[in-house]
């Protein structure tokens, strides 16, 4: 069964008026998926993440002896010192990381895609600048969302030297490269404060770029392979805690619910709720 005929296709999902939190509950013989679809923030006050723990308490009290796990976007992050200061670096993914090790002793992982896995499933459609001028985009966002935590220049460097540590080609690797691409394509200079243009050339939503093609592509790639891990953590008899973007949320549950139905028989109408 290819998983991603069973997604939602963006064409549907873009005429939801869905807002997150987006949570729904799948369960089959005492074991329960959680699937916590959030708004992207670092803001500690923000109520999301008091929401967070709320589903959290609940899950960990509804499956008091089983095999857990706690699936986080982003990849692995670092174990934060505390709940506040872990929002503050790596947002919702901060604080599952934080609730899972620091409080409960529960496994956590990051279900994405190896990123050269995703890149050389992008490249059978998009050039490499394309593709790296996307993330670079993506980090742009990222950056602003970060409210001054550090300097663009401090900030991209990391980036940059994360990125090289992933590729063997480096010539595009710079801010510098970043911007005579965007010169060329976009006919004017990169504007870093710019946030909501990023934001839109970044949204698998829209189309109205070449970037955004590039964006819809990647994000089908990491939802086939966010669902084929959840798949196999729940054959494996794994109760999970998932929190993702919302859009990530409402796009996998039709593909969820169909999988662990093979085994799971009855689930739970989604719970939608507005934080």
């Amino acid at each position: 069964m290819n998983v991603k005929d069973l997604l939602m296709p963006y064409e549907e999902y873009v005429k939801l008026d869905i807002r997150p939190a987006y949570v729904y509950t799948i369960k089959k013989d005492g074991q329960k998926l959680v699937y916590y679809g959030s708004t992207h923030s670092n803001d500690p006050i923000h109520p999301q993440f008091a929401d967070i723990k709320r589903h959290w308490e609940r899950f960990l009290t509804d499956t008091v002896g089983q095999n857990r796990v706690a699936m986080n976007e982003g990849g692995p992050r670092s174990i934060p010192s505390d709940d506040v200061s872990a929002v503050v670096s790596d947002a919702e993914a901060g604080l599952l990381t934080w609730l899972a090790t620091a409080e409960a002793g529960v496994e956590i992982m990051s279900p994405e895609p190896n990123r050269n896995e995703e890149f050389e499933e992008l490249s059978r459609t998009f050039t490499v600048d394309e593709i790296e001028y996307y993330y670079f985009a993506r980090n742009i966002v990222q950056w602003h969302r970060k409210k001054g935590q550090s300097s663009f220049t401090d900030y991209m460097g990391r980036y940059f030297d994360r990125r090289r540590q992933q590729v063997a080609d480096e010539a595009v690797l710079s801010v510098r490269s970043m911007t005579e691409l965007h010169k060329r394509w976009f006919g004017g200079d990169l504007d870093k404060s710019h946030r909501d243009f990023f934001y839109s050339i970044t949204n698998p939503c829209f189309l109205s770029t070449r970037i955004n093609h590039v964006a819809r592509d990647s994000s089908n790639v990491r939802d086939v392979h966010i669902v084929q891990q959840i798949k196999t953590a729940w054959d494996h008899g794994k109760s999970i805690f998932v929190v993702f973007g919302f859009s990530h949320a409402v796009i996998e549950e039709p593909a969820l619910r169909l999988l662990l139905k093979e085994k799971a028989g009855k689930t739970e109408e989604s719970f939608r709720h507005v934080a």
